[in-house]
């Protein structure tokens, strides 16, 4: 049986939502205009400040989509936010930060976000860090919003389906910005996107966009090929002329002496790339 579409767009690409400045209205309209799909990043963001995006997205006059990170339900591990900061103090001392004591939790007005995005629907809401609840997807997919999961692993993906997502954003564990694992006390096992992407396909009747660690055309090809109707990028985009990426990031991405993105891992799992 033929998979749905998920995504409307002239070329079977996605811009990939990155928080904190990269993803603005200049790359999603550079993005829109190359025939891609793009992603809007919801992620530290006010209501406020997403709902402007979102209007001025919409003058493009395309499909696009908003992300949201589900919040943590699970209480912090304090040996794991212990481990963790052990592990940034010299950093923090470098630059004289004061690293907090106590974690700080913080939803990112996760129920606002939702609350707006039923009132004024886009065509697309996707999902990272967690699963939103059978009724959060439900109530978005009643005003005709089409509900992506952000997963990396099969298990995650047959809970994506229960909970009632159109489709699955399959992320591999060579993503460059942070992994979409839905337990943060799990490390990864390495392995190509595309072979992700073929297990999870095979194994759930969603439809799937494969996201990470894809640098180029036979990345792209790789992962169509596996099972994906697209490929997702986001840090190919990061030192385009559009992108927000930050003076500092952008050296950084083109300094010869940083080769490679390294995890931090503490005794209970991976706590930050």
């Amino acid at each position: 049986m033929a998979r749905e579409t998920l995504l409307r767009s002239k070329l079977p690409l996605v811009a990939a939502p990155m928080a904190g400045g990269p993803t603005n209205l200049d790359l999603i309209e550079a993005v829109s205009e190359a025939g891609a799909f793009p992603f809007l990043a919801g992620g530290y963001k006010t209501p406020e400040a997403l709902s402007e995006q979102i209007e001025a997205t919409r003058t493009l006059g395309v499909d696009f989509g908003v992300n949201l990170f589900v919040p943590e339900r699970r209480p912090v591990d304090r040996r794991t936010f212990s481990a963790y900061a052990v592990e940034l103090q010299p950093e923090a001392e470098t630059y004289r930060i004061t690293l907090d004591a106590e974690p700080v939790v913080d939803e990112d007005y996760w129920q606002q976000k939702l609350d707006r995005l039923t009132e004024y629907p886009v065509p697309v809401v996707s999902f990272t860090f967690g699963l939103p609840t059978q009724d959060d997807v439900e109530r978005l997919r009643s005003v005709g919003t089409t509900a992506l999961a952000s997963v990396t692993t099969v298990e995650e993906a047959k809970a994506a389906e229960r909970v009632g997502a159109d489709g699955l954003v399959v992320q591999g564990p060579q993503a460059g910005g942070h992994s979409a694992t839905h337990d943060p006390s799990r490390v990864p096992e390495m392995a190509d996107t595309a072979t992700v992407v073929k297990q999870i396909a095979e194994t759930v009747p969603l439809p799937v966009v494969g996201a990470g660690g894809i640098d180029g055309p036979e990345s792209v090809r790789r992962i169509l090929d596996a099972g994906a109707e697209a490929a997702a990028v986001g840090t190919l985009l990061l030192c385009t002329d559009e992108a927000g990426t930050s003076a500092t990031h952008r050296a950084a991405l083109a300094d010869p002496l940083f080769t490679e993105t390294v995890r931090l891992i503490a005794d209970e799992g991976v706590v930050g790339v």
